[in-house]
This record gives structure tokens, sequence and C-alpha cells, in this order.
């Protein structure tokens, strides 16, 4: 079988596949979080995703709680993927690998720095192979500079990039986020990289190198606390740069965001507080002015909020227009009316052992949306799919590749 453009096959489109990127092969090199969300956006918008994962499996396999081979985090980001078993430290592994790169348009990987390159596998090499491959690298600090070596993990690059020093309170040790946001931006990055090298592609038939780093990525978040930074006027912990706003306890005990900093937002504050004539006072006259008062500001919402249940302080909130909501747990989010109506999760039946419910593909299209339509694969799950129609190997020849531990 010889591949022609680098991107069809025999079973392409065969599973009623079609999202914006339907005919789009993704070669998925990754584990834990990273390069998992990436491909994931990937196959959720239409391109046959094929995870390749050594013989034990990405590691996140075995995060608690598993349920047969598949456990913890790992169902919420490998869905839509068809999964195999390859050795890539074996020649004939290495070899397989050679022939699925001719087949593929994009290229994911995520392993540390020169990890490719010890396998054999640089860009320069990929290229070799197939000139029209992307591929994509998401590593901690990149490939180049002298923190390059370094292992990272998602709580390395909240630290290193400035965003845990303004996370958390002024009077206690800086905080990460409860989510891996690291992880999470430097896979989006990842993924509109790879999606603005494949337009590059369509047009020229070349493809190219794309590289997304834990590090970086957050910095780019952090892009207008540099500018404040530089400004003189660097946010601290704990603090919101305006007031009226923050987080406050409502009677019940229950927290809401309140931001009521905007000028056509503060004069209903005031008002409904029972204050409008601070309206009137030249300390609070302007956004400038008011925070140089958020102390005595928050103080006095923090005040009202107290005196009512989270119930009425929303309803109050809503019918004049104020930003607000309340701090909502994960079990309240899978609950909440808005992202019901606006179907942001998917409930699946994850092998008959149980219904998972997995946020539903993002951004939306409406003349081509993604789509969930296959769970997680169990480890090599479709090995005889992927090397079988796709590289023409046999049962007998794969039964032997596996014997000798390649796959």
């Amino acid at each position: 079988m010889t591949p022609s453009s680098g991107n069809q096959s025999p079973e392409q489109g065969s599973e009623g596949n079609h999202g914006p990127l339907e005919g789009i092969r993704v070669l998925d090199l990754t584990r834990f979080v990273s390069g998992c969300i990436c491909t994931q956006i990937l196959a959720d918008m239409g391109a046959e995703t094929i995870k390749v994962e050594r013989q034990e499996g990405d590691p996140a396999r075995h995060n608690a709680p598993v349920i047969g081979d598949i456990g913890g985090y790992f169902p919420g980001l490998n869905r839509n993927k068809k999964g195999i078993t390859l050795n890539l430290r074996k020649e004939k592994g290495k070899d397989l690998f050679r022939r699925l790169i001719l087949w593929c348009d994009i290229l994911v990987e995520n392993f540390s720095a020169g990890t490719m390159e010890r396998l054999g596998f640089p860009y320069s090499a990929v290229r070799a192979l197939n000139p029209r491959v992307i591929m994509v690298s998401i590593s901690g600090f990149g490939q180049t500079g002298p923190y390059a070596h370094r292992p990272a993990f998602d709580t390395v690059g909240q630290a290193l990039s400035g965003i845990m020093s303004i996370t958390g309170f002024a009077d206690r040790e800086p905080v990460y986020s409860g989510a891996p946001i690291a992880d999470l931006i430097s896979g989006y990055f990842g993924t509109i990289g790879a999606l603005l090298a494949l337009h590059h592609q369509q047009a020229t038939g070349r493809g190219q190198y794309v590289e997304s780093t834990l590090v970086e990525s957050l910095l780019v978040t952090m892009s207008p606390n540099v500018v404040l930074e530089a400004r003189g006027c660097g946010r601290q912990r704990g603090s919101l740069p305006n007031a009226p706003s923050g987080t406050f306890e409502t009677g019940d005990g229950a927290y809401i965001v309140i931001m009521a900093h905007d000028d056509n937002h503060w004069p209903r504050m005031a008002r409904i507080m029972g204050k409008a004539e601070l309206t009137a006072d030249q300390r609070y006259h302007s956004r400038a002015a008011r925070a140089q008062h958020k102390n005595e500001l928050n103080e006095l919402v923090e005040a009202w909020a107290r005196t009512k249940p989270a119930d009425e302080v929303e309803k109050i909130l809503d019918a004049e227009g104020i930003p607000f909501s309340r701090v909502q747990t994960v079990k309240e989010v899978l609950r909440d009316p808005h992202y019901r109506a606006r179907e942001m999760t998917v409930e699946m039946d994850h092998y008959g052992s149980e219904v998972i419910p997995l946020v539903a593909p993002y951004p939306r299209l409406s003349a081509t949306p993604g789509s969930v339509r296959s769970v997680c694969p169990h480890l090599g799950q479709h090995n005889e799919e992927v090397y079988g129609s796709l590289l023409g190997i046999s049962r007998d020849e794969l039964a032997a590749l596996k014997a000798e531990g390649v796959v």
C-alpha cells in the first residue's frame, strides 16, 4: 500500500465523522494532559486520531480510580481516538512508526525536550519521511534555552510564568490553580498552532514544526499583567484591582462573586445596599478613585451580602444587571441549568461499567460542529484495525510483533 498525500486510506470517514477536520489524520504520541487535550480537540473536530502508547500505556491510565485499564482523568482527555500500542525503543517499532508517519498530516508529542531526537524522530527526520507532516511538540520549557533540560509538570509552569505569584492571598503562600491550567493552555496553543500550520499545509503541501510550552503558554495569558507591571501597577495576590469587586460570603454561608466596579454598575450597587448617597461622594466618582478605596467599598458589599441568603442576593443582582456568579462546586456545575440548556456536557456509557459526563466539544461551529463519537480506547484496542487497514499487516504478522514486544 502506497500513501498518496499522507492522509487517505480505505477506512477514512467510515464512522460518520463529519467535523471540519474530516479527512485529516493525526498521529498522537501524547500522554498525561497537555498533549492529550490538544489531540482530543482535533479528534472532536473530526480528525482521525491514532493514539500511540507504549505497552504499559499512558501513565494517566493508572491514576485512581481505575476501572479495567482506564483510570483517573484519562476518559476526559482521550475520547474519539483509536488506540494502538507500539514500542519505539525496538527497531521494528521504529520502522512501524516511520510507516505510520507516511500516512499522517499531524504528529503531536509532549515528551521532555530531546526525547524525540533520542528516539530517532526529530522534526528533520519526520520531515524527510513526509514533507507534509506538521509536528507539534509540547513540553515544559521548550527544546532550547537554559531550562530546556528540566522536567516539568503543570505546577512548575504556573510558578515560572508568574501566575502563581498573583494567585491566593497576600498574607499566605502563593497557591496553584485547582485546574491544570499550564497543561491545558499549552495544549490549546498546540491545537491553534496545528490548525494554523494545517492552513499553510493545505495551501502549499508543506508541513512545519510547531512548539508550545507550559511556561510560555501561561506567560501569554499574563500579557495584561506584564504591561501593568511595567507601568508600576502590578496586581497583588488576593485582591482585584477595581472596586467594589471580589468574592463575598452570603448570609447562608455561600460565596458569590460580585463585580460592581464599572461606572454604570456602581450606582446600582450603592442603591441596592441602601447607600445611594455614596454615588455623589467624590472619593468614589470614578473607577480609578474607587480603586483607591477598595477595602472600604468591599467591606460595604460584604456587610450587605451577609444579611441575605445567596438566592436572594443573586435575584437582586440579576434584576439590577450587575455581573455576578455564585462560586460553584464541580457537582453544582454539572447540574447548572445554563450549562444544561447549552448542552455543555455529554453523558457517555463507558463500556457498560459507568456513565461518565464529558465536557462537550468546544468551540461551537454552526455548520461543522465537533461531536463525541466514542469513549477513550482500551489499551491497544485498535491495533488490528490500524496496523491491518493502514499498513497492510496481517493478523499473523501482528501476533508475531506482539510476541516480540513490538506492539
